[in-house]
This record gives structure tokens, C-alpha cells and sequence, in this order.
């Protein structure tokens, strides 16, 4: 079995079922359509819900009381729930409404016509076992029961779990009463106001008194512990299971200083009167911004090797930054969800700008923005603004993260550092509490700013896709002369032309210089004085712009003065990336060998970025000999970053068969200096040792770590080599119901691909369709969906219709597609 790249659309826009399908009609599913509001004659003031939860049965008994106010005339109310049985619907005078039930919608005939105005009371009984929404998770060691249960309403799903009018435009407030085992305890938006123990049941009583979208109304509950802190007077808890108390404060050590820097970069104060952060099992999403009490999935906390690795405050402040932008404010619908995403996104990265650094801001915003390069192409390109869609959660991309975290940053440089800011605190002072469009923010920006921002807002936010350039410069008799081409396709709604305010860096010996440029036109041609040849000159040199860029005549030379003298650490990475191939390129023995690997030596060894020295690291693969062997040995066990160390060893690992490297990698493994680094060192011994590797991978299979992180790494490395042996215990970890979901998905995943024995594991693929967690039945609907015959055709089909998320649909649509 090899490894390879696997890529799959997870949404699918306009793409609508066939039949005789390759042995089976293919399931029905809509057409993607556009999305207006709702107009339901009505606004909600406010949600009572009294819930019962039953995890022996995984089920719920509801009681909603609904308090509404009526914007026109109604002889009927309609709210959305999906799969609930109701029971009875009363009116505020206790009378008894008639009620029907059409898809996942209850109408509600009222006693007499309600004229505009009037304030109604709605009371509705239902139970059942919710299908989305809401959802146990966990199990008991004797397996008789889940231990948690969670909801997630984004974007649509809280109609799973209680009725509501279930769209962001609609705000009210609410109040959840909640009755568990006493053993349990739990956590909802706003405060606690009453804790009842009763027997063997324990009731609590939450408020949230700002009003909010119902999508925003969550609980958690179960086996929890809670650990409580204060930040400024402002109370914090952290919820979890036991078995992670140990990793609780660590991971969540930054949440006052995030929250700190959010207050004092908006000038507007955290809104709400907690912030909990609750960690539940088989949590679906990295983490949702539920009002005040924001859910997380347990991978976000891990030991010291973990955090060695990568750290949970990336996540922490992503979600800490919602509770301003999505929370106090909120996309008025889901078209405009970028300004939810993509200002988490971006305030994410301003905090690490703010704590770690412009040279690591730069390399965080380099890594987001070709995230969202990669994937927004093709069929799945579409605007940041998209009113297009099957299901709401199919925009949650990209292009609302990353993307519009990377126009953003473009919109910080079109309008300055200082009216950047200061738009920020004025688009949430004037919107606070409300509902937002984009035409919101551009008023708010033009207003600060003191200029049109058609253009942009035009081009980049309903406008698709972004611009690819290349660019050129030579110099001659004291003049630099320069161009710059955008050669993107421009059909499909991407502007032919995107008009640019942007900057041309010139690096002499001694100095840099930087000069305006406007972009107008296809091919923009410039000329600049300069008294000597420059060494390098650079287009967008603080990458501003979200683009793809290539550079046809850049010399070997050029990269070499990037690397030496740029200060931007994304130039250098640029550099160090570039000059890897060109050492390949070049004969042993040859001068320019030895001087553009002493560039990468030096950049390995001596930048202070850890970004540029792992990029360093992997480009020096390129040229295994002499003294990058030392370099790369010494990078992987002295280096201070993770990152670096497992760069240098995957690199390494391209020198095939080799006793000597293959003890130096189990040694690295031994010394566990994090787990990606002992994942690497793994891949350095699968390399190099591939006689002796399997039993030692399989050996090592069974040490532990947070969320069997190892094994997942070990379990890819074993994927690499070939045989029925290796198949079948790919399958035996796949089946192990002891190992964490996250790792069976690898072992599930590299199983998958180009298996020996393809009837084997389809089958062992439809079978574990029925698994609870999310991520493992992602890996499954992507295994099948990689088989491509009849019988994974068949189950993707039957399995269809039982989908629990928008994702697991999308791919599935994708896997049935009749080739071209």
C-alpha cells in the first residue's frame, strides 16, 4: 500500500442525482438553490425550555414555552423542528392548538386570529430521540450508557433538539432548565441562577438575558469536572472529562489574556457576564461559539509533548473571538457568515501578532491564505458572499475562514493600521446586539476611512476567487524596469483585472527602498532610479494580497540576497523552498552546489524564524551529502521547535536503506521530545530500515499518548509498506474499539487506499458505517467513496439517506458522481 494525497470536494454546488448508478440508483438530494430570509410574520422575545434527558435511552422529554411578539396579522405560527414527536401545543391561557407537521417544520393554528402587536405564548410538549442537534456521547466502562450528551446548532440543527425559529436573523433570550442524573453537571449560555438535587436526579437553571440567535442556545452535561477561575472580576470555568484534569489549565492558560486583547483592540468590552469552555467527547467541529459557553473537542488538550507540537490557543481564541464577532453581533443570514468566520480568523491572528510576533503572524496568515488558495478553485470556487447553497453548513469553508481572513487583511492595508482598528470598534459599536450584512461593514469602514471601498468589497467579497500574477524586472543605465501580469482565468465571475494599491521592495547591498504601484490592467509595467544593480526586487513584499504568484526569471542569485537580507520571514521561506531544487539541479562537485547549499546550511542553522528553518530543512533533501547529513542530525535532536526537528527527519528519511540513520531514528524516537518528532523519526526508520520496521512499528503501537496521537502517526508509517500482513493489522486497529477514534480513522484511511483484498475491506467499511464518532465515519464514507465499486457504491447509498451532517452528504454526492 502506498501513501498518496487525497482530495475530495466537500461541497458540490448544483450537482443532482442520477440513477443506475453503477449497479444502484444513486439517493435523491437537492438541488443547491438561493437563500433569502425567512419571512415568518413574527419575531421570538424569548425561549423557556425544560429538558429531561434520558442517556439509558438516548432520549429527551421537551417542554418549550415560547413568548413571541406578532409583526403582522397571523391565524398560525410555524417553527422549525426536525424528527421530535409533539405532543401537545397550548396557548398562554392554557387552550389546547391544533398542530401539523410537514418535513422538519410544526405549524401551529392559534385559537383566534393574533392582530400585529400582539404578544403570544406558545407552549409545546415533544420527546423523542433527537437526530441532530443534540447528541450523547461517551460510554460507560460496562458499556451501559453514554456519559455526556452536547448540542451543536450551527448552522441550522437546534431545531433537533427543541423548537425555535432556527435562523441567525431572529434574536431572543433564553433560559434552560435541565434535569440529569444527579451525578452529572452542566453548562448553557449565560448564568446559573438554581441548582435542585432531587434523588437520584439533579435539575439546573441557566439565563442568558441577551438576546441571541436559537442557533447559539446550547448545553453540555455529563461525568464532567469543572475547575473555576476569574479574569478581571469576569468568571471562567473549564469543564472536561476527568481523565483530562491534568492537561485543563495548561491548555487553557491564555483565555484572560485573549480575551484582554480582544477588549482592548475593539475598545469594546467582553459582552456577556461568564465564558466557560466545555470539552465533550465526539465533539463534531474544533469548537463552537455557543453565547458565553463555548464547546470544544477534546483534541485541543494534550500533555507537554502535545503542546510541543502545536497549542490549543489558536483554537481558544478563534472561538473567544466569536463572542464579539457572532455572538454580540451576528451574520443577519448565512451568506454573510464571513464576517462571523473570517473576522474570528483574522482577530485569531492579530492576538498572536500582538503576543508572538509580526514574523509570526506573517507565517500563520502565509499558512491560512494556501489553505484557502488550494482549495477555492475549479467547481468549488464561488464568492465570499454566496447566497448559493444545499445546506447553510456547505459555506463553512474556506473561503469564510481563511480566505476572508486573508481580504481582511488586504482591507488593513488598503485602509491603514489605525482606520483598520478603529473600523473594527465602530462596526461593533454601531451593530452591537444586531444583526449584520457586509453592506454594514463596508458603510462602517468607508465612514472611518474616508473613501470608497466599492472596488474591493466588489472584486474580493462578491467577486470570486483571487488574482494569479507573475513578475519580472530588470535593470539598466540606473532605471529598474518592472512588470507585473494577471494571468488568471477571469470566467466564472472573477474579475479580469483586480485594481491594486501595492508596494515594489528594491534590496541593494546596504539598504532597501520601497515604492507605490497601482494595478489597473492586465500587465502593469513600472520604472524605478536606482543608481546600482539591485539584489533583488519584490512585488507585495509584506503579502498583503491573497495571490498566486511565480516569478519566471528570478535568478539563483536573487533567491540567495532574499534569503540572506529579507526581513520578512515568509520571503526567506520563499526562498529557502526554491533553492532546494535548484541544488538539486546542479552537479556534485560544482561550485554553485556547495554555495547554495552553505545558503540553506546557513538558514537551517542561524534564522531565527522556526518557520524558515524547517522550510530550510525540507529543502534540504534535495542534497544528501557532506555536511547536511551533520546539519539535519543536529536540527533533529537540538533544535528548539518541534517543527524544525521533524522537518529535519523527513528529511532524512529520503536517503533510503541506511543502518546507521535507522538507529539514529529509533533513538530520536526514544527520546520523545514530542510526538510529531517521534512521528517523523518513525518515518526515518520506516525508510531506512524497512526489513526491521514493521515489527518495531507494531511494538511501539502500544505505547501511549493523549488521544493515541502516536499510534496515529505510527499507524500511517506502517500504511507505507506493502503486504497482506500490514493489511490485516491496518484492519485489526480499525476494528480495536480500546484505540481513540481519530487513530482508527488513519488506520481506516490508509486501509483504504489501493487495499489487496477490496471486497475485505468494503466490507469491513459498511460495517463500521454504524460507528458514533464523527471523524471515524468520515474516514469510512471516504474509504468507500476511494473504492469506487459496487458494493461501497451501495452502502454510500443506503447509508445516504441516514447521513447525521451536511459534510458527510457532500461527500458522499461526491463519491456517487458519474465520472466525466
Amino acid at each position: 500500500m502506498r501513501l498518496r494525497d487525497l482530495a475530495l470536494s466537500l461541497t458540490i454546488v448544483g450537482f443532482t442525482a442520477c440513477t443506475a448508478v453503477h449497479g444502484g440508483d444513486a439517493p435523491r438530494w437537492a438541488r443547491a438553490a438561493r437563500h433569502g430570509l425567512p419571512e415568518r410574520g413574527y419575531d421570538v422575545d424569548h425561549y423557556r425550555l425544560e429538558l429531561t434527558l434520558l442517556p439509558e435511552t438516548r432520549s429527551i422529554e421537551g417542554r418549550c414555552t415560547i413568548r413571541l411578539v406578532a409583526l403582522e396579522e397571523l391565524s398560525s405560527v410555524l417553527l422549525d423542528l426536525a424528527g421530535l414527536e409533539v405532543l401537545e401545543v397550548r396557548d398562554g391561557e392554557g387552550r389546547a392548538l391544533a398542530f401539523e407537521r410537514a418535513r422538519d417544520e410544526l405549524s401551529i393554528a392559534l385559537a383566534e386570529k393574533a392582530p400585529e402587536g400582539t404578544l403570544l405564548t406558545l407552549d409545546v410538549r415533544y420527546g423523542g430521540v433527537p437526530r441532530t442537534g443534540l447528541w450523547f456521547s461517551g460510554e460507560r466502562r460496562d458499556g451501559s450508557g453514554p456519559t455526556q450528551v452536547f448540542s451543536q446548532g450551527q448552522a441550522e440543527h437546534n431545531r433537533g433538539w427543541f423548537p425555535c425559529f432556527d435562523h441567525p436573523s431572529d434574536r431572543a433570550t433564553s433560559e434552560i432548565l435541565l434535569t440529569m442524573p444527579a451525578d452529572w453537571i452542566a453548562v448553557a449560555p449565560g448564568q446559573r441562577i438554581d441548582i435542585v438535587t432531587d434523588g437520584g436526579l439533579r435539575r439546573e437553571h441557566w439565563r442568558m438575558t441577551t438576546p441571541h440567535p436559537a442557533y447559539l442556545i446550547s448545553i453540555v452535561a455529563g461525568e464532567l469536572i469543572r475547575v473555576d477561575e476569574q479574569w478581571r472580576g469576569l468568571p471562567l470555568s473549564y469543564y472536561c472529562e476527568p481523565k483530562y484534569r491534568d492537561w485543563l489549565e495548561d491548555s487553557f492558560e491564555e483565555t484572560g489574556a485573549i480575551l484582554g486583547f480582544f477588549e482592548e483592540y475593539t475598545g469594546v468590552r467582553y459582552p456577556f457576564s461568564k465564558y466557560s469552555q466545555a470539552v465533550v467527547a465526539n465533539f463534531p467541529q474544533g469548537g463552537m461559539e455557543n453565547i458565553s459557553a463555548t464547546t470544544l473537542t477534546p483534541l485541543t488538550l494534550g500533555d507537554e509533548l502535545s503542546r510541543r507540537d502545536r497549542s490549543s490557543v489558536g483554537l481558544i481564541a478563534h472561538e473567544a473571538a466569536h463572542q464579539w464577532f457572532g455572538d454580540l453581533i451576528t451574520c443577519n443570514d448565512w451568506s454573510h457568515v464571513w464576517l462571523n468566520e473570517g473576522f474570528a480568523t483574522y482577530m485569531t491572528l492579530l492576538y498572536f501578532e500582538a503576543t508572538r510576533g509580526v514574523d509570526e503572524f506573517q507565517c500563520l496568515l502565509r499558512e491560512n491564505t494556501r489553505r484557502y488558495l488550494v482549495e477555492d478553485r475549479g467547481g468549488r470556487r464561488r464568492p465570499t458572499v454566496c447566497e448559493v447553497w444545499k445546506d447553510p453548513e456547505d459555506l463553512l469553508d474556506t473561503r469564510a475562514y481563511e480566505g476572508a481572513a486573508a481580504r481582511l487583511h488586504l482591507l488593513r492595508f488598503l485602509v491603514g493600521d489605525a482606520n483598520f482598528r478603529d473600523g473594527v470598534g465602530a462596526y461593533l459599536a454601531r451593530h452591537a446586539g444586531r444583526n449584520v450584512t457586509t453592506e454594514d461593514l463596508q458603510e462602517t469602514f468607508e465612514s472611518v476611512a474616508g473613501f470608497d471601498l466599492d472596488t474591493f468589497f466588489e472584486e474580493w467579497i462578491y467577486g470570486r476567487g483571487f488574482p494569479e500574477m507573475d513578475f519580472e524586472w530588470s535593470w539598466s543605465e540606473g532605471l529598474i524596469e518592472g512588470t507585473v501580469r494577471q494571468t488568471h482565468d477571469s470566467s466564472g465571475g472573477t474579475a479580469r483585472v483586480f485594481h491594486l494599491t501595492s508596494e515594489i521592495e528594491v534590496g541593494f547591498p546596504d539598504r532597501s527602498e520601497r515604492f507605490p504601484v497601482e494595478l489597473g490592467q492586465r500587465v502593469t509595467t513600472f520604472t524605478f532610479p536606482a543608481d546600482v544593480r539591485p539584489q533583488y526586487v519584490r512585488f507585495d513584499p509584506d503579502c498583503f494580497i491573497p495571490k498566486v504568484m511565480s516569478w519566471p526569471s528570478r535568478t539563483a542569485e536573487e533567491w540567495v540576497a532574499i534569503a540572506r537580507f529579507s526581513k520578512n520571514p515568509v520571503a526567506r521561506r520563499d526562498a529557502a523552498l526554491a533553492l532546494g531544487p535548484l541544488v538539486g539541479s546542479q552537479k556534485r562537485g560544482e561550485p554553485a552546489r556547495e554555495e547554495l547549499t552553505g545558503e540553506l546550511l546557513a538558514l537551517l542553522r542561524e534564522d531565527e524564524n522556526s518557520w524558515v528553518r524547517a522550510d530550510a530543512a525540507t529543502a534540504l533533501a534535495w542534497v544528501l551529502e557532506g555536511p547536511v547529513w551533520e546539519a539535519l542530525t543536529d536540527a533533529a535532536t537540538g533544535d528548539a521547535s518541534a517543527r524544525v526537528r521533524a522537518a529535519a527527519l523527513r528529511s532524512l528519511a529520503y536517503c533510503g536503506p541506511h543502518e546507521g540513520m535507522a538507529a539514529f531514528g529509533r533513538r530520536v524516537f526514544d527520546e520523545a521530545f514530542s510526538w510529531e518528532t517521534m512521528g517523523a523519526a518513525a518515518a526515518l526508520v520506516t525508510s531506512t530500515d524497512p526489513t526491521g520496521a514493521p515489527a518495531w512499528l507494531i511494538r511501539n503501537l502500544q505505547l501511549d499518548s493523549p488521544h493515541d496521537r502516536l499510534a496515529a502517526l505510527l499507524l500511517a508509517q506502517l500504511a507505507r509498506l506493502e503486504g497482506p500482513a500490514i493489511e490485516k493489522e491496518l484492519e485489526a486497529w480499525a476494528r480495536d474499539t480500546t484505540l481513540s477514534p481519530t487513530a482508527r480513522a488513519v488506520a481506516v484511511r490508509e486501509l483504504a487506499r489501493d487495499p489487496l483484498d477490496r471486497a475485505a475491506v468494503v466490507a469491513l467499511l459498511r460495517e463500521l458505517l454504524a460507528e458514533e464518532n464523527f471523524r471515524l465515519r468520515g474516514a469510512v464514507i471516504d474509504g468507500l467513496g476511494e473504492q469506487d465499486v459496487i458494493a461501497s457504491r451501495r452502502a454510500l447509498t443506503e447509508y445516504y439517506p441516514r447521513a447525521r451532517t451536511a459534510k458527510e452528504r457532500r461527500m458522499i454526492e461526491a463519491a456517487l458522481r458519474p465520472s466525466p
